[in-house]
């Protein structure tokens, strides 16, 4: 049996879901604190063009690194998204909406591996990690990025 818009059930999660309930505003309160975070976070990179250590990016992977990030800036606003729709109530267009959130984490899961394991450019001797390249004045980024990290 197949249900449509008009259907009682579809009535009674609409009525649900326009209840006041706070706990229903959780995860949207969530995706849109964490979009936020995630922007200022990255503001070097969305406003600068720069990398966490204030570093001009990789001329290289400069595509590959915008690509990514409109990748990921898009799959954290769709996050966004699917819970103002389930708040509203929406689940049909909050599951077709779904498939497509499935396709861009595909994307950045694949071009975050390209990134972090890079494949070596034509006439590249130095290794890359993360988009950094080595700095020989003071040693190699990675190596100050994890000599600084707790063990």
């Amino acid at each position: 049996m197949e249900i449509n818009e008009t259907s009682p059930n579809v009535q009674t999660d609409r009525a649900k879901a326009s209840s006041s309930n706070p706990v229903r505003f959780f995860y949207s309160g969530a995706a849109i604190l964490l979009l936020i975070l995630a922007f200022i976070g990255f503001q070097h990179f969305y406003l600068h063009g720069r990398n966490f250590e204030n570093q001009e990016l990789d001329a290289d992977r400069r595509g590959l690194l915008i690509v990514h990030g409109i990748a990921m800036t898009a799959w954290m606003l769709l996050f966004v998204v699917q819970t103002l729709l389930i708040v509203s109530g929406n689940r049909r267009f909050h599951r077709i909406l779904g498939w497509v959130s499935a396709s861009v984490a595909l994307c950045v899961v694949a071009l975050g591996a390209q990134l972090v394991f890079p494949l070596p450019l034509a006439g590249q001797t130095e290794n890359l990690f993360y988009g950094l390249t080595p700095d020989n004045s003071t040693g190699s980024s990675c190596s100050r990025l994890s000599s600084s990290l707790p063990l």
